[in-house]
């Protein structure tokens, strides 16, 4: 992140006049040419990469910088799933504990999420990373909805060798 305001910053750093709004400028320009958006919407989400701002239905968010950068990251590849360890090297400069991320990002739900117990805007894809869902992609379905499965009786048979073993024998009787 340094080396990308570093350039941009000392070219406009010898005149106060106006200098915000050719940063701003500058920046907008910067990021247009690498190919991304100055700005990124998902439902009531509304990020200003340029002006760093950070609104949820028309409310202004105030974010730490890891929060901010931690969103930035997952606005730049809005729709793609980001692995945990693409995530630590990019925000925190290098390995971390996992568990960091997770606090960051359930912090991050608090703030942007409608409702974070049931997170639709930062989705996680269990065991590999996280996803900030773009308009244009489907809604995750709900918790309850992916384990509804797990908890449905089992639909076919026990296998014959654990049928035969269980054969016989007394289950205990529920408490």
């Amino acid at each position: 992140m340094t080396q990308f305001w570093s350039p941009v910053a000392s070219a406009f750093s010898s005149s106060p006049c106006s200098s915000n709004a050719r940063l701003r400028a500058a920046v907008r320009h910067r990021l247009q040419q690498q190919g991304e958006e100055p700005g990124f919407k998902s439902g009531d989400l509304i990020v200003d990469l340029v002006r760093r701002h950070v609104t949820v239905k028309g409310v202004e968010v105030k974010l730490s910088p890891k929060e901010y950068e931690l969103l930035r990251l997952l606005v730049m590849h809005a729709g793609e799933v980001l692995t945990h360890q693409h995530i630590m090297r990019e925000v925190w400069g290098g390995a971390t504990d996992v568990q960091y991320l997770r606090i960051y990002v359930r912090q991050l739900r608090q703030k942007i999420e409608a409702d974070p117990e049931r997170p639709q805007l930062i989705q996680t894809e269990a065991g590999v990373g996280y996803r900030l869902r773009r308009d244009d992609q489907p809604q995750a379905p709900a918790m309850a909805h992916r384990l509804s499965r797990a908890l449905l009786p089992r639909s076919r048979p026990l296998r014959p060798r654990l049928r035969r073993r269980l054969r016989g024998r007394q289950l205990p009787a529920p408490a």
